[in-house]
């Protein structure tokens, strides 16, 4: 514990800066004990609370004192209370019992006269100048020219900056002028420039400065070079002038796309992606902004819309991790972030962003389910003032539909209807007709694939209604009915009462020419066992088709031939007695 008596300066303090000096002194007092750890204070004063809390900012208008305790509290950590006076009783105790303490004598604070604050500051005057004047090379030529006389041409070039300004130049007390000006020797030059600039200031106001008082060659570019490498000036300069690039337009669809997080609004995040050609968005409503959820939202926009080539984030951790770098290199995909603290190099999606808030809030009364996609819509058939389209004409080259569409009295729909009806009359397809038997596609899982069947209606362009064998109707596309034929009884023969009974029962063909005949006597012939009898040899003829005259020699009975032996096996020799006939006269 420790205590003391008030100066006698410190008694004529307010009452709020006698309690802040009392939190000042224990401070102190127990540095050694404070430094490093958490503490409580703990004051009867409760004003005190306002002003020294940590976590809030420090009053504007307060004592320059009290301005003092509060920034030398800031170097601890501390949280500071409140408790009435009786319930501090040791504290209480001690301020009726303080330790006595020397006075200390009251500081005066003297004049201070704004300038020089000591002899170093300006260690030269004009018999200094004089001095080292006649000491330098130049400035002595100089002077020799300026009590002689210039030469009409100087070619040396020391002394030609010198001889520009030669009806300018004089000499007073051993120190060469420049109208008002004083020519400062080489050797004085650095000090004369780190009074310049001793206040700080920029280079415009530095070479105003001198120009009203010194001058040699070069003084512009000393003043230049001085300012631009000064330590302090660089440390609190002021942002240099904002550029105006902007970015490429991309030439196709979703080339380039800009993400970044809104929020929190309503402790929800959402991730906005924006397409840099049309101007599309994309909004997500996520609880976490991890990188695998970023991730997951790219892969399901990916799947929709295909790979971009560029994507433009900012340097968030969830956008710049490992696992994100390799995702965007599995996919090839070129990622460009932008500089720290510099969100207009990523303005396209920073502006959705602003404009996703301010539609959010406009839209409190509904809930997010509804809130989300009447954004998307709304954002995406609203016409941009860039391009004077919307974001979906320029993405997928048409309008989407909105309630505003059904007041237009729009009868294209009705005309495309009617012309496609007349389309599909206009194509023969594959048709059957009522009481024919057929063979259906059987989908139970009992029983073989096709079983028989009748036609009993046509219920649709394509559908009919077949009956079962079990009396039972079933509706069947054209695709799912096969012809089916009765099996012929035996003795039945020959090749064209076959041909003449599958005309009779096949289904017709559609427009191309395309003959469903064979396909359906190879199944007829895979279902039924007919016996089918060769002719003999002396029939071939007359059931091919080949003249009597011919001289092809014919098949060998009780064999088919697909290719008529037209030549003979005998090698042929030339006719002797017509040689003669085989050349001109």
């Amino acid at each position: 514990m420790a205590s003391r008596t008030l100066h006698p300066h410190e008694r004529r303090y307010s009452q709020l800066d006698k309690e802040a000096a009392s939190i000042m002194f224990g401070i102190k007092k127990f540095h050694n004990y404070l430094t490093g750890r958490q503490f409580c204070i703990i004051t009867d004063h409760k004003p005190l609370l306002g002003i020294f809390d940590p976590k809030k900012p420090m009053p504007n208008m307060i004592s320059p004192r009290l301005t003092r305790i509060a920034i030398a509290l800031t170097s601890h950590n501390y949280e500071i209370k409140y408790k009435p006076g009786p319930e501090i009783g040791n504290a209480d105790h001690l301020s009726r019992w303080p330790q006595p303490v020397q006075s200390e004598p009251q500081t005066h604070i003297g004049e201070v006269l704004l300038m020089a604050e000591a002899p170093e500051d300006f260690p030269f005057d004009a018999e200094d100048i004089a001095r080292e004047t006649n000491r330098d090379k130049i400035l002595s030529k100089v002077i020799y020219y300026i009590q002689r006389g210039w030469p009409a041409k100087e070619t040396d070039a020391d002394l030609r900056p010198f001889w520009l300004h030669r009806t300018e130049l004089s000499l007073q007390e051993n120190c060469i002028l420049l109208g008002c000006r004083v020519v400062v020797p080489h050797t004085l030059r650095r000090a004369t420039l780190q009074i310049l600039h001793k206040t700080h200031t920029g280079i415009v106001q530095t070479k105003a400065l001198a120009r009203s008082y010194v001058w040699w060659p070069g003084l512009n570019d000393d003043i230049e070079l001085l300012v631009g490498g000064c330590v302090r000036c660089l440390e609190n300069r002021h942002m240099p002038p904002k550029t105006t690039h902007e970015w490429i337009t991309p030439s196709r669809p979703w080339s380039r796309i800009h993400i970044d997080f809104a929020g929190p609004y309503h402790n929800k995040y959402f991730l906005i992606i924006v397409d840099a050609y049309s101007r599309w968005p994309e909004v997500f409503m996520v609880n976490n902004t991890t990188t695998a959820t970023v991730i997951r939202l790219l892969r399901t926009t990916f799947a929709t819309h295909g790979l971009c080539e560029v994507l433009v984030s900012d340097n968030g951790t969830s956008f710049v991790s490992g696992d994100m770098k390799h995702f965007l290199q599995a996919n090839k995909i070129r990622q460009v972030t932008t500089a720290p603290y510099h969100p207009a190099t990523n303005g396209l999606a920073e502006r959705m962003v602003q404009t996703v808030k301010d539609k959010l809030k406009k839209m409190n009364d509904l809930s997010w389910d509804i809130k989300i996609p009447n954004l998307w819509l709304g954002l995406r058939v609203t016409p941009c003032t860039g391009t004077n389209k919307t974001p979906a004409e320029l993405l997928m080259n048409r309008q989407l539909r909105t309630l505003l569409d059904t007041i237009h009295p729009d009868n294209l729909k009705h005309k495309r209807t009617e012309i496609q009806i007349d389309n599909n009359k206009q194509i023969a397809g594959r048709e059957t007709t009522v009481g024919q038997n057929v063979m259906f596609r059987n989908y139970s899982n009992q029983g073989p694939k096709w079983l028989p069947g009748k036609v009993l209606q046509k219920s649709g362009p394509s559908n009919y209604k077949i009956e079962t064998e079990d009396g039972v109707a079933v509706n069947r596309h054209i695709d799912q009915l096969i012809k089916y034929k009765p099996r012929l009884e035996k003795g039945e023969e020959g090749i064209t009462d076959i041909t003449s009974e599958a005309n009779k029962d096949s289904i017709s063909t559609d427009s191309s020419g395309t003959n469903y005949q064979h396909g359906q006597q190879e199944n007829s012939s895979q279902e039924s066992e007919r016996i089918i009898e060769i002719p003999d040899a002396e029939k071939w003829a007359e059931i091919l088709g080949i003249p009597p005259s011919s001289e092809s020699t014919l098949p060998v009975p009780g064999k088919i031939r697909t290719k008529l032996n037209v030549h003979s096996r005998t090698p042929y020799q030339r006719p002797q007695d017509h040689i003669d006939n085989l050349y001109l006269s």
